[in-house]
């Protein structure tokens, strides 16, 4: 297996399944456009959505093992 030369852009798959032609120019102006685009910037990032789950699940799972108040302690 070749490696690709230093500096070049090698094909990609996007989010559309197009694949991506060879070429900086390209690779860059792809890119760009979806950094820049509009439809993006309403999302939260997915580690955000995932923090904010597991923070949750965390909360949850907290509550379940705590005792309640006059609640006996087993005897092992």
């Amino acid at each position: 297996m070749d490696l690709p030369a230093r500096g070049t852009c090698v094909p990609a798959v996007t989010a559309r399944g197009a694949i991506v032609e060879k070429g900086q120019e390209r690779c860059k102006a792809i890119g760009d456009y979806l950094n820049n685009h509009q439809s993006c910037l309403h999302h939260k990032p997915m580690w955000e959505r995932a923090c904010s789950r597991m923070r949750y699940i965390r909360q949850h799972n907290c509550r379940l093992t705590l005792r309640f108040r006059g609640q006996a302690r087993s005897h092992s």
